[in-house]
């Protein structure tokens, strides 16, 4: 049986699709006009990107701890192995029980290359395998590069996950546990994601508030993720804060994003996401192939198709976009 690792995942975001910033009217930053499409086809693509890699980090993380027995207990962990990716590596300062650092090494797959480092602290418990047991990660310096384009995206700050029903991957696998609930929540002041592009550098704010659900089918995890609270009378809220350009957004999982190990995790099989720009708004729907139409459920997807209608409430011609 093959972990959730994503330790083949080496072209996931390969081209770090960050699109490329016209300049015309409407919103300034560092002395650049930015037009209303742009920004919503960047902040689709920056939202995009950023659930894309924190997905990643916390695949690392489910498996650092699921090969862990002082988090999750003798008998309730992976055969003796690496579970991750050839780019990180794990220790354990100071022998704390509580804690694992896991250490992107800037080992490059293709144009992609990960540095930095993802604190993991367990609370509210003795073991994650608890129900209740909370992860705290501390997102320091954690960079995505693609040294292809030379574009980046560089994350810090916190993130808190909670274990709503107890178990971990390895309990699921083996029917101890009919499903993985996992609640998560960013920290107080949210995480900061930094682009940095021909343009230059400019720094987001990404709050989150998700529920994903996780199933065990056939040697394969199936991931349900929804968007977990209410914001300006919007239900199915998923992040909020501020982009790029100093604006601020709101994400809502019009339907939740499914995703599989057998299709690959950076890949939903299905999902409608909307993204709301001041009076601007896009929507992505995953979940397609090359024709544009909807996967079934037993197949895997390669495109995914963005849509977005400005202020004035003229829509774009929806553009048909392949996973990477």
């Amino acid at each position: 049986m093959k972990s959730t690792s994503l330790k083949w995942a080496v072209i996931m975001l390969c081209c770090l699709s960050l699109i490329a910033i016209s300049c015309k009217k409407n919103t300034t930053n560092n002395d650049i006009v930015i037009d209303e499409s742009t920004q919503a086809r960047v902040q689709s693509e920056d939202a995009t990107t950023v659930n894309g890699e924190t997905e990643s980090v916390d695949d690392d993380v489910n498996n650092t701890v699921a090969s862990s027995a002082r988090f999750c207990g003798v008998g309730n962990v992976f055969a003796i192995g690496n579970h991750l990716p050839p780019d990180a590596d794990t220790a354990n300062p100071g022998n704390t029980a509580n804690r694992i650092i896991i250490t992107y090494n800037g080992t490059t797959f293709g144009c992609r290359k990960r540095t930095g480092t993802i604190t993991i602290d367990l609370l509210n418990a003795s073991k994650w395998v608890e129900p209740g047991a909370t992860l705290k990660y501390t997102f320091t310096n954690f960079k995505v590069e693609n040294i292809c384009t030379n574009r980046s995206l560089k994350i810090n700050g916190e993130k808190y996950v909670t274990n709503v029903n107890g178990g971990n991957l390895v309990r699921l696998k083996a029917g101890l546990v009919p499903m993985l609930k996992h609640k998560i929540r960013t920290g107080v002041i949210g995480l900061e994601a930094t682009f940095t592009d021909s343009s230059g550098s400019r720094t987001a704010v990404w709050n989150v508030a998700r529920l994903t659900t996780i199933n065990y089918l056939a040697d394969n995890y199936y991931f349900n993720a929804a968007g977990d609270t209410t914001i300006n009378n919007k239900s199915a809220t998923e992040s909020w804060g501020t982009t790029r350009f100093g604006n601020p957004y709101q994400t809502v999982f019009t339907a939740s994003v499914k995703s599989n190990t057998h299709c690959n995790l950076w890949k939903p099989t299905a999902g409608i996401v909307t993204h709301t720009v001041g009076n601007f708004s896009s929507v992505v729907e995953f979940g397609l192939n090359a024709s544009g139409n909807a996967v079934g459920p037993n197949d895997c997807a390669t495109h995914y198709k963005i849509t977005w209608t400005l202020a004035n409430g003229t829509s774009s011609t929806p553009q048909l976009i392949p996973y990477k």
